[in-house]
């Protein structure tokens, strides 16, 4: 799926710094969305101030919000 970047979307440089604090999966079935998409959209919101159901296509804002 794509989606244009936005302002607040983590930079590769940056990505290499978080992703090794990012906890994995366990086990079960692999998830539906990357760690960057979910944390890009943390970032989105955090920045924008709005409802969690107003997140742009990002990822379902329910998943986001939990």
């Amino acid at each position: 799926m794509f989606r244009a970047a936005c302002a607040t979307d983590l930079t590769d440089a940056q990505w290499q710094l978080v992703e090794p604090c990012v906890r994995t999966s366990g086990p079960g079935r692999p998830p539906l969305l990357s760690k960057r998409a979910l944390l890009n959209a943390v970032f989105c919101q955090l920045r924008a101030g709005s409802a969690w159901h107003l997140l742009p296509r990002v990822a379902p804002w329910r998943t986001v919000c939990k």
